[in-house]
């Protein structure tokens, strides 16, 4: 634990360092403390800071960065825990309003508004579920004999087969078992479905083994590319200007399973995990910093929203954002399933 004035200390290194890029001198921090603190003790703290591994001087005539745990102390410890204000949070609500209100849509706007925000690359998943649920079946007459079913499920996506009846029903008899099936499946599982016992003619039965055949095949379903947006963003930022970083980026997030491994760190609630630099298991992302969050039910279905930049981000600014997002997501994901 720092002492309260190596803590102010750390403070301001990494708030100054986050607003410049550039490594901070012991004057810089003199300066900013006025004549509070005399550039002697900041020169003192600085060098114990080095010595507890907080900071680091990355040569020998320059001033000190925040290392790895440097950041995780200021984001435990030292960042006081700040919500977007009420005209950004009452802006975003209303971007969110005057949309459509499909998941894609609502996906691809939270992206949009985080990478905007923040000024780095936001990834931002549609829900899944392991255990999709029927929310609705549907029947639509093709032809004689032949049907287009549409079951969509509570996680707010759909899929729709082909399906050759082996008796012909008019329009308002397929109204009419959809209605039931419908009635009889809503909120159920595959699973929830065989274990149930109800009475059905020769035709139903048989729909409900296309309705089962969808409902495995949706729970094992790849998990969808996931949108994200602000490569133009971060290539603004002075670790990516002219860099070979720019182009590591862009093709970590090209590489399937490098995002995979990302997004697998997301935690299963709704709280945010912070992976900092070095924390990360995958070497490749050591220069980087993740912040996620997760949105929705696992029930129902749950999407991940995330930053991904240097670990220089403004973190003060990057957590209430991921946070006041995710929760938007996931109100408007119960306002689906209503």
């Amino acid at each position: 634990m720092l002492t309260d004035r190596g803590s102010n200390v750390l403070r301001n290194l990494i708030q100054e360092y986050t607003s410049t890029a550039i490594p901070v001198s012991s004057g810089i921090i003199a300066r900013n403390f006025g004549k509070k603190v005399s550039s002697a003790t900041v020169r003192n703290e600085l060098v114990q800071l080095e010595r507890d591994g907080y900071i680091i001087q990355p040569h020998t005539s320059a001033g000190r960065i925040p290392s790895a745990k440097g950041y995780r102390y200021y984001v435990e410890t030292l960042l006081e825990n700040k919500e977007l204000t009420g005209d950004e949070q009452r802006q975003i609500r209303h971007q969110f309003y005057q949309i459509n209100k499909g998941i894609d849509d609502l996906v691809h706007l939270s992206a949009t508004i985080l990478s905007r925000m923040l000024h780095n690359v936001a990834i931002v998943t549609s829900p899944q579920v392991t255990a999709p649920k029927v929310k609705m079946i549907n029947l639509l007459s093709l032809k004689e004999f032949m049907v287009l079913m549409t079951v969509v499920f509570h996680d707010a996506g759909f899929k729709q087969q082909t399906v050759q009846l082996e008796e012909s029903l008019k329009q308002e008899e397929l109204n009419s078992v959809s209605a039931k099936l419908t009635d009889y499946y809503e909120g159920l599982t595959a699973t929830e479905i065989k274990n149930s016992e109800k009475e059905l003619s020769s035709t139903e039965e048989q729909l409900v083994k296309v309705i089962l055949e969808i409902l495995d095949s949706a729970g094992e379903r790849i998990i969808e590319d996931p949108h994200y947006d602000g490569l133009s963003q971060i290539m603004n930022q002075p670790e990516f200007v002219k860099s070979e970083r720019a182009k590591m980026l862009m093709e970590l997030l090209e590489e399937r399973a490098l995002l995979s491994s990302i997004l697998a760190q997301a935690p299963d609630d709704e709280k945010l995990r912070v992976i900092i630099g070095s924390e990360n298991p995958e070497s490749t992302l050591h220069d980087f910093s993740i912040v996620l969050s997760r949105y929705g039910q696992p029930e129902q279905g749950s999407g991940v929203v995330g930053i991904v930049g240097p670990t220089r981000m403004a973190y003060g600014r990057t957590l209430p954002a991921v946070r006041f997002l995710s929760e938007i997501m996931s109100e408007l994901l119960y306002e689906m399933y209503e």
